[in-house]
């Protein structure tokens, strides 16, 4: 089995795919919102939004995780430090299980910052090393 086809089979066949789905409520965005999901492996979490009728487009760097993606209308391969996008182009920009696996995770933040509305949203899902699930 190649890599796509385990991260696809996370994404939806357990159940991170229901994570994402609550994340996505969770996130909250305004009606129509322009989201991007940095990170976005193979674009479940961009196929919700466009599902709930936002514009969402992904991104992820490793190009093995957008090919042959059933969600690759609204992903692109590009990098996290320089996202293709001008600023202030989002409203709301999300970031899964990604931000910790950074080197210069600043960095990256602050690129979110320059696609994001002055109004934009950040909102980040990662693991927390400190939470103790009983």
């Amino acid at each position: 089995m190649s890599e796509f086809s385990d991260f696809l089979d996370i994404q939806t066949q357990t159940a991170w795919g229901r994570t994402l789905k609550e994340f996505a409520a969770w996130c909250n965005p305004s009606p129509g919102a322009r989201i991007l999901d940095a990170g976005c492996g193979p674009g479940l979490l961009p196929a919700l939004f466009t599902q709930a009728g936002h514009f969402a487009a992904g991104l992820d760097l490793d190009f093995s995780l957008l090919r042959d993606s059933p969600f690759t209308h609204s992903i692109v391969q590009g990098n996290i430090y320089h996202l293709p996008f001008t600023t202030c182009s989002f409203g709301l920009l999300t970031a899964t299980n990604v931000i910790f696996l950074l080197g210069d995770p600043l960095r990256a933040l602050r690129e979110a910052r320059r696609v994001l509305s002055a109004d934009g949203q950040l909102c980040l899902l990662n693991p927390n090393g400190f939470l103790k699930v009983p």
